[in-house]
C-alpha cells in the first residue's frame, strides 16, 4: 500500500479544498492553482475563455455575433419575434414590406413624392421605433427599400430633409440625413448635398393638417452663396403626412435655383387632398 507523502494533498469528506496562492508580482496579482509560480500558465489558468473569444474574433464577426445569439437569441426590431442573427427584423416583418408597392404623391406645391411603402402597418411601427426608440438599424431596412424604390443604377444627388434643432438634440441623430447616406452606399452614382437647415417651432407630430399648413417650418439654405444647377435633386425623408416640411424645403431650394426636384420618402400617409397613386398600377 502506498503511503501518502508529507506534500501530498489527501481527500477528505467535509474538507474544503486549498485556497489558490497568490503570487504578487509587480502591478499585478496572479492567482495560481497550486505550487507553480509561471506567469504565462497563471494567465492560462486565469482566462481559459480568453483565448477562445479572439479565436471566434479572427474568424470573422459573423461567427462571434453566430454564438452570441446562442446566449440572447436576437428579436426583431419591429414586432420583437425571434429573428436571425444577420436581419434587423423577422421574416413576417420582412415579407409585409416586400408587399407594398411604391406610391406617387403630388403636392399641392407641384412637388413630385415617391414612397416606398404605405404608412400603416410595419411601416409604421418601424418609422416610430427608428425615430422615438433610437433603434438606427431599423434605418438599413427603410433605405434598402427607398434604394430599390429609386432604382440602383441612376446617379443621384440627395438632400435630406433637416429636423429641428430641439428634435436632433433629443434624438442624437437625424433620420433623414442617416437614410440618405445609407442610401448613397446603395446606388452607384450618390451624393448628398447639405444644403438646408432648419430653425426650431412647433412639433409636427399630433397637429393637424390645417395647423400644418397654416404654420409650416421655418427652413433656410445654410449659406446664401449657396447655388444650384439643373441637376436634379432629391429631397430624402422618413415619412410624408401633410407635405408641410417637404414643401417648404422645395420653395426654398427653387428660389435658390433648382429647376428639376423631387422627393423620396420611405413611407407615406393618407392624407385628404395629397392625390397619390401606385406606381405598380
Amino acid at each position: 500500500m502506498r503511503v501518502p507523502g508529507p506534500n501530498t494533498c489527501v481527500a477528505v469528506a467535509g474538507a474544503r479544498p486549498p485556497a489558490p496562492r497568490v503570487v504578487r508580482s509587480p502591478g499585478r496579482r496572479w492567482p495560481v492553482a497550486g505550487p507553480r509560480t509561471d506567469r504565462s500558465e497563471a494567465v492560462a489558468e486565469l482566462s481559459p475563455c480568453v483565448s477562445h473569444v479572439c479565436a471566434l474574433e479572427r474568424q470573422g464577426p459573423g461567427v462571434l455575433h453566430a454564438v452570441a445569439s446562442l446566449v440572447a437569441p436576437p428579436l426583431c426590431g419591429v414586432c420583437a419575434n425571434p429573428c436571425g442573427y444577420r436581419e434587423a427584423i423577422c421574416d413576417r416583418c420582412a415579407r409585409w414590406l416586400a408587399r407594398e408597392c411604391p406610391r406617387r404623391t403630388i403636392l399641392p406645391c407641384g412637388l413630385e413624392v415617391i414612397s416606398a411603402a404605405s404608412y400603416e402597418g410595419v411601416a409604421r411601427e418601424l418609422v416610430a421605433k427608428m425615430k422615438y426608440q433610437g433603434r438606427i438599424r431599423l434605418a438599413e431596412v427603410a433605405a434598402e427599400r427607398m434604394a430599390r424604390t429609386l432604382g440602383a443604377a441612376r446617379s443621384v444627388r440627395m438632400v435630406s430633409v433637416p429636423p429641428s434643432p430641439a428634435r436632433e438634440r433629443a434624438r442624437g441623430f437625424d433620420s433623414a440625413y442617416m437614410l440618405a447616406r445609407l442610401i448613397e452606399k446603395r446606388v452607384h452614382f450618390g451624393q448628398i448635398s447639405v444644403c438646408l437647415a432648419r430653425d426650431d417651432g412647433p412639433r409636427q407630430v399630433g397637429r393637424r393638417r390645417a395647423q400644418r399648413l397654416a404654420d409650416p417650418p421655418r427652413v433656410r439654405l445654410l449659406s446664401d452663396r449657396v447655388r444650384l444647377s439643373d441637376e436634379e435633386l432629391w429631397l430624402v425623408d422618413d415619412v410624408l403626412t401633410t407635405g408641410a416640411t417637404l414643401s417648404a424645403c422645395a420653395t426654398v431650394l427653387r428660389e435658390a435655383g433648382a429647376r428639376r426636384l423631387r422627393a423620396l420618402t420611405f413611407a407615406c400617409a393618407d392624407s385628404p387632398g395629397l392625390g397619390d397613386s401606385d406606381l405598380a398600377a
